[in-house]
């Protein structure tokens, strides 16, 4: 039984030295972040903030915005409309409505607003720093991503902030840029 625990730990320290080998740090001007060996830093212009990204294996591409502006990854959710208040909208509004993705719906007290939410949220905290991690539902269909909302403040108390995100990953690009952000640093 003894040899038996130690060759299972043996085996398990040993897949992961063979893990950590697969990812390597990318340091970044704020913040680093480990990534799939594969996965390859970018440089981006920004005008009123630090912008840059990564090009994951397939050729998808992650960006972050460190800036005072920086979007926060807000998920939209659609409009839902009951149908009494549909039949006396005009024909005008109606297809303004459906390119606005609204949703016309019989009884609208009966509806759980969840069946139509696209994304999931997760509040956590990541060096220290509360956040918020985004990720579609349907992979493949969304964004995937994490936002900082206060990262420091200016003088002016005016918050830092960091969106760093994909869109349309696949299963395994999603759960690696998962992953990876979960190690992101930030530097002094």
């Amino acid at each position: 039984m003894k040899k038996a625990i130690l060759f299972l730990l043996i085996v398990l320290s040993c897949d992961s030295k063979q893990q950590s080998n697969n990812y390597k740090i990318l340091n970044f001007k704020s913040f680093s972040i480990q990534t799939p060996n594969e996965w390859k830093k970018i440089e981006l212009q920004g005008i009123d903030s630090y912008v840059g990204g990564l090009v994951t294996k397939n050729n998808d591409t992650i960006t972050f915005d460190m800036g005072y502006y920086s979007n926060n990854l807000e998920d939209k959710m659609p409009i839902i409309m009951d149908s009494v208040l549909w039949e006396s909208t005009s024909v005008e509004m109606k297809e303004n409505y459906e390119k606005e993705g609204f949703v016309m719906v019989k009884d609208f007290q009966k509806v759980d607003n969840d069946i139509y939410r696209t994304t999931n949220i997760i509040w956590d905290t990541i060096d220290g720093l509360k956040c918020k991690i985004k990720y579609p539902i349907i992979f493949g269909k969304g964004i995937t991503g994490v936002y900082f909302d206060s990262i420091s403040q200016n003088n002016y108390n005016m918050n830092k902030k960091l969106r760093l995100s994909g869109e349309n990953l696949n299963i395994e690009e999603q759960n690696e840029l998962i992953k990876a952000i979960r190690t992101i640093k930030f530097k002094n």
